[in-house]
């Protein structure tokens, strides 16, 4: 009997960010979301007579003006990249650009994201389909990884904040499987708001 192991990071956000200002209005869903931040920051949108914290989980505007004081950011742009902001790369008074090159290409005629999420996905290993490096607004997960054929059982764990959240389970390869061919479940976990977690997926053969 063989075991392997295929292990990615997703990041979950709280489902209304709670803010000061009597002004908020929903953002865009093609907004830059912050992931992370070190130091200072504030932002103000377009009619506001007033700049606002930035926290992690806030959903920026295209355009919005932010205040910098030296900060650190990690933030997720519109098209999926994962983009650090270090100290020196934001003017006090400044607007956060995202890369532009190669966001969109042409599949069969089509137009889709092109996004660079990073893991090796070697199709006789499992590896993690979704979600991957990403932003969940509810505690009701979806995993979703590959079918690397002639399994005997597949075992999941979710963890961070410190903690297991999904203790690993076992799963039978014949009740995870989907029409796609691809393997399913949908998790209840207890998820903590600006916190990062990994799943991992072990498959014995």
């Amino acid at each position: 009997m063989i075991k392997f192991c295929g292990m990615i990071i997703f990041f979950c956000i709280a489902m209304i960010a709670a803010l000061a200002s009597a002004q908020e209005t929903p953002p865009s869903l093609a907004g830059i979301a912050v992931l992370s931040i070190e130091g200072d920051v504030r932002y103000q949108r377009a009619g506001w007579r007033q700049s606002v914290a930035v926290q992690p989980g806030i959903l920026l505007a295209v355009g919005d003006t932010v205040f910098s004081d030296d900060a650190t950011l990690t933030v997720m742009c519109p098209d999926g990249g994962i983009m650090d902001i270090f100290p020196g790369e934001l003017l006090p008074e400044d607007t956060i650009t995202c890369p532009t090159t190669n966001s969109v290409v042409e599949v069969d005629g089509i137009q889709v994201p092109s996004l660079q999420r990073g893991g090796r996905q070697d199709a006789s290993i499992p590896y993690l389909i979704s979600p991957r490096r990403t932003l969940v607004r509810t505690t009701d997960v979806e995993i979703r990884w590959n079918n690397p054929g002639d399994v005997l059982e597949y075992q999941l764990r979710v963890f961070g904040g410190g903690g297991t959240v999904y203790p690993q389970t076992a799963y039978d390869p014949a009740l995870v499987v989907n029409a796609d061919g691809e393997n399913t479940v949908t998790l209840s976990l207890d998820l903590q708001p600006n916190t990062a977690y990994s799943v991992e997926i072990c498959v014995l053969f």
